[in-house]
């Protein structure tokens, strides 16, 4: 299998208005579970991450990553716990790997 390797100039866009909502500076850090990518947001990106989903339940967003969007999830509900969770991605090392660049991207 082929692993992916990720530059991560990363983003989560409300894809209603093609807005930003998130950026890497609302990213505390991220791990992976298998083939996902578990993304923990900071205090303010949690909030950033609360407020959006409230305001847009049933409406698509995008995860963007190296300025391609790698996934669309719909908002089915407030998602109040901090998290953001990127699944089904080729396999565990491609999970790793855009885990570990989304992390080295991060504003120290």
């Amino acid at each position: 299998m082929k692993t992916i390797n990720y530059l991560a100039i990363g983003a989560i866009f409300d894809l209603s208005t093609t807005t930003k909502v998130i950026g890497l500076d609302d990213i505390r850090d991220t791990k992976t579970n298998g083939r996902e990518v578990v993304i923990c947001f900071n205090m303010d990106g949690a909030k950033k991450w609360a407020e959006m989903t409230k305001n847009n339940i049933g409406k698509p967003i995008a995860f963007a990553v190296d300025n391609k969007i790698i996934y669309t999830p719909t908002i089915a509900s407030e998602l109040r716990n901090g998290v953001a969770k990127i699944p089904g991605l080729d396999d565990d090392a491609s999970a790793i790997s855009l885990s570990e660049s989304i992390n080295a991207s991060i504003p120290k």
